[in-house]
């Protein structure tokens, strides 16, 4: 498969994942989006968007709590919306893909 090509699979699943973002997402759900088995759908994910779904879900996710932070929304609210467990689960992937914390990020969004 040309990597130039989406997949309609796959683009139905990156919808459904920035839809339905702040919810229980499974790979067996995911597959029942895309019309495929569980391993077409890690498979094709992955070699159409480069990483694997739950990552995208986690990027997903972080991409929204900076828009409610961007906002002035409390981190521990922020953190119920997008789908993480609480407040140190966000923090834990929102500096992994940031590179500071949702508070830092807050902070310099505030003062622009």
């Amino acid at each position: 498969m040309d990597r130039r090509v989406p997949d309609p699979a796959v683009q139905r699943v990156q919808e459904y994942i920035r839809r339905c973002h702040a919810r229980r997402i499974t790979l067996d759900l995911l597959a029942a989006v895309a019309g495929v088995s569980r391993y077409a759908v890690l498979r094709a994910f992955r070699r159409h968007v480069g990483i694997a779904p739950y990552e995208y879900v986690t990027q997903a996710r972080v991409e929204h709590a900076k828009r409610l932070l961007r906002q002035g929304a409390p981190i521990a609210e922020v953190s119920q919306q997008v789908g993480f467990a609480d407040q140190s689960h966000l923090t834990r992937h929102f500096k992994r893909l940031m590179g500071v914390t949702p508070g830092a990020f807050a902070r310099g969004t505030r003062t622009q």
